[in-house]
């Protein structure tokens, strides 16, 4: 009986669903493919993550809630890049 490898996964805890790292490497594949041929070769593609707000004047943030489809945008006021040629991935948040 072989020993299963564990494959590399995003989680945020026991009860959250395990993400494959593949599906991240997947999705950036999927944009380098569509910015082939609309942008330079070698450029720097930003995304950003969605604003944190605040109700009126006060220190009061709604929850946030966002689809992570790159692994770089987690959370609120973040800025990931990808490289467009070869779909290395660049993150500061």
């Amino acid at each position: 009986m072989a020993a299963s490898r564990a494959q590399p996964a995003f989680c945020r805890g026991p009860h959250t669903l395990t993400v494959p790292a593949e599906l991240f490497q997947e999705n950036r594949q999927r944009l380098c493919e569509r910015l082939k041929g609309k942008v330079p070769s070698g450029a720097i593609v930003l995304l950003q993550g969605g604003e944190s707000q605040t109700r009126y004047c006060s220190d009061h943030e709604p929850i946030f809630r966002q689809l992570s489809l790159e692994e770089t945008i987690q959370r609120h006021d973040f800025i990931g890049a990808n490289h467009s040629h070869c779909a290395n991935c660049l993150a500061h948040g």
